[in-house]
This record gives structure tokens, C-alpha cells and sequence, in this order.
């Protein structure tokens, strides 16, 4: 029972901040029965921080336009002492969580573009392995978003989560394909923080190794540069600031389909001529990345097209267990060389990758400068409902 009303955003950040960074907390009796301990080892005098990613669609006055493309994500991020997260009733961590969300209104959000806007750097202001790194953790959720809707006519996915996750300290909240209300969290942690999760048989946590190869062969049948069906227009458009202070990388993800027997079960000229005609309205994602005259990332429009790859594997879906972010999963979304420059790269990469057991992955790597999560499924969403 909660003392005060606290949102869904908080009870789950509470649930992976004691999980994973505070300690370790399992309900094994109708009594409620607590179990503690210091997963991270962290002491109790020891500032610790949880990053909390916050969609600010919903809260900001004017709201943005539907179908507003970007990032439009900002960080709240509560600060409590690790011994005060352990001691003190569950309450305490929510109200922690609670309040730094409420925070999160118009007023604070355009303060903080005020506050990018007047940034000599904006890189010095991007996040990465050194914010969520021991004793910080970082958490986004994804289970108010529409992640199990990619049916591209061949049935919903039975799953779709991370193809990876970069940085250790780093945890995403999903939803049930099946829509049950359950959630899975998964959590980059370092080795030696995993072992404690391992003497509590009762906790339903299931560990993984993401170093661990099962040697599975995947084979590059074909690749090919998608472009837009029709004229889009050629120009450079502006990165907001927001699009700036995201990490210069793809975001890894990844969907799992059984198959339905259909004989053209992921047909890729059907995926290929969809894709081509989503790339109309939504022209940037075939773009690519440029410097302005003042070094300012932008887009540079001009129809370059998206990379969509075709692959075989010698597996089965099934080889993947319950889909942790494993450098096997890695394997299912195209490499990006990021050593030639931003303008070598697309903004997005695609692999369909056939198993021997019918099933297929679509493996899907998105340039953060260009999307957040809520636009990245915005575009797989309306590219599956054209296919």
C-alpha cells in the first residue's frame, strides 16, 4: 500500500533502483518479507543517482504537433544516499522518484532548452558511459510504447527489446507482447555485480552471460540501398538541441516473428517496396548526417536511402532463450562503420534475418541524432502498416 500517490514511472524506477543500484529487494511471502543486500557493494554514505528518461511530448504547452520527428527527451534524475534506499520503508525511494518526475512540467522543460541554448558545447553536455557507470544507474521505459505493433501482415511480434545495451548501469522497462501487464527489466550490470543475483533462487530473474557465443553462422544473402518511391525534398534541416545532447550512435533493436505459414512470410519485396513508399513522408530517416559551416550536426536531405539487409542463420528463434541483449542478438542488426565520418552512414539500418526454424528477426539500428524511440516507432509502425 502506497502512502502518497505516486506514478507508474515511479514505482518502476523504484523497482530497478532498489533492484539493481541500491540493493536487492524480493516480496517471498504474503507477510511481505524483505530481503536486502548491496548488489553494487556501494557504501551507505554513497550519493547515487537514478536517470530517469522523460518524454516531454505530453508536457509541454504549446504541445508539439502529432507526429512530431526528434528527440524530444529529457533526464530527471533523483539523488538519494544508497543507506537511507536500503533502511528506510519503500516510500521513501518512490517519493524520491515521484517528486523529480513531477518536476518534469512546462516551465522546468523550457528552462532547460533555455539553459541548452545557451551552451558554448553541447558535447560536453552528452550522455554516456560515465553517466550511468557504478554508483548511477539509468532507466527507460518503453511499456507505454507501441512496441509490439510492427505487424507487417504476418502477425504481431512475439517479441521486441533491445539488440543491445552500451553503456553498464543502463535498464529498459518492456511491456508483454501478449498484453498481460507484466514487464521484463533488463539491466547491463558489471560481472562481479551479478553474483548476489545469483544466490536468490526465489527471485524470477533470469541471468545472462552477454559475452557468451553460441556460435550461430548468420550469412549476408543480399544488401541493398533503399531509396524514397517518389521526389522528396532536398535540404538541410536543423538539429534541435535536443537532437545534440543524445550519444552519435544507432539505436539497437529487435523483433521477433513466428512463422504463420503464409507462403510469402516476410517476402522482402513486400518489406523493400513498403519501406520505399514510408520513406516518402518521412524523407529525413533516408538521409544523412552533415557538419554546417559553423560544425553544427544537421540532415542533409537528398534521398540517399536506407540500407536494408536480407540474412540466413543456421538457428532457430528459440536459440536466443528470453532475448537478452547478447552479442549473438548484436549479430541481427547491421554494423555501422562509424570511422569514415558522419556523412558515410545512414541514419537507418535494416536486417531480416530468415531462421531454419521458419521464424525471422528484423534487426534495426536508428541514428539517435535523428529519432528518440516514441519517433523511431512511429516510422516502424507506419512502415509496417504500408506493407
Amino acid at each position: 500500500e502506497w502512502p502518497i500517490c505516486v506514478t507508474y514511472g515511479a514505482i518502476i524506477g523504484y523497482l530497478v533502483g532498489m533492484l539493481a543500484s541500491f540493493g536487492f529487494v524480493v516480496r517471498v511471502s504474503s507477510q511481505h518479507s524483505k530481503e536486502a543486500g548491496k548488489a553494487r557493494g556501494l557504501p551507505d554514505d554513497q550519493d547515487t543517482k537514478l536517470y530517469i528518461a522523460t518524454d516531454g511530448r505530453p508536457r509541454l504547452r504549446p504541445s508539439l504537433p502529432p507526429g512530431y520527428f526528434g528527440n524530444v527527451i529529457f533526464t530527471t534524475t533523483p539523488i538519494a544516499v544508497a543507506g537511507d534506499l536500503q533502511s528506510k520503508p519503500t516510500w521513501y525511494a518512490a517519493c524520491k522518484i515521484h517528486d523529480a518526475l513531477a518536476r518534469m512540467d512546462n516551465d522546468y522543460l523550457r528552462s532547460a532548452l533555455d539553459y541548452l541554448e545557451l551552451q558554448p558545447d553541447l558535447k560536453a553536455l552528452v550522455r554516456g558511459a560515465h553517466t550511468f557507470k557504478c554508483p548511477n544507474l539509468g532507466i527507460t521505459s518503453w511499456a507505454r510504447l507501441p512496441i509490439h505493433d510492427a505487424d507487417f501482415g504476418w502477425g504481431r511480434p512475439i517479441f521486441m527489446g533491445p539488440g543491445g545495451i552500451a553503456y553498464e548501469g543502463l535498464s529498459f522497462v518492456l511491456p508483454s507482447p501478449v498484453n498481460d501487464g507484466s514487464l521484463s527489466i533488463v539491466i547491463s550490470l558489471q560481472a562481479e555485480h551479478m553474483k548476489l543475483f545469483s544466490k536468490k533462487p526465489k527471485a524470477q530473474i533470469a541471468l545472462n552471460n552477454c559475452n557468451k557465443k553460441n556460435n550461430m553462422k548468420i550469412e549476408v544473402i543480399e544488401s541493398t540501398m533503399v531509396k524514397p518511391a517518389e521526389e522528396t525534398p532536398k535540404i538541410n534541416l536543423w538539429n534541435s538541441n535536443v537532437d545534440l545532447v543524445v550519444p552519435n550512435f544507432h539505436t539497437p533493436s529487435v523483433y521477433f516473428y513466428r512463422p504463420n505459414g503464409a507462403p510469402d512470410f516476410f517476402d522482402p519485396k513486400v518489406m523493400k517496396d513498403a519501406l520505399s513508399r514510408a520513406l516518402v513522408p518521412f524523407y529525413p530517416m533516408g538521409g544523412r548526417l552533415k557538419r554546417d559551416e559553423d560544425g553544427r550536426i544537421e540532415i542533409d536531405c537528398q534521398g540517399q536511402g536506407v540500407l536494408f539487409v536480407e540474412a540466413e542463420s543456421d538457428g532457430v528463434v528459440d536459440d536466443f532463450g528470453d532475448f537478452a541483449p547478447t552479442l549473438e542478438l548484436r549479430k541481427l542488426i547491421p554494423a555501422v562503420d562509424y570511422s569514415q565520418g558522419i556523412e558515410s552512414y545512414p541514419l537507418l539500418v535494416l536486417q531480416v534475418t530468415y531462421f531454419k526454424c521458419g521464424g525471422v528477426s528484423l534487426g534495426v539500428g536508428m541514428q539517435h541524432h535523428a529519432a528518440d524511440g516514441a519517433s523511431g516507432l512511429h516510422f516502424i509502425n507506419t512502415w509496417s502498416d504500408m506493407a
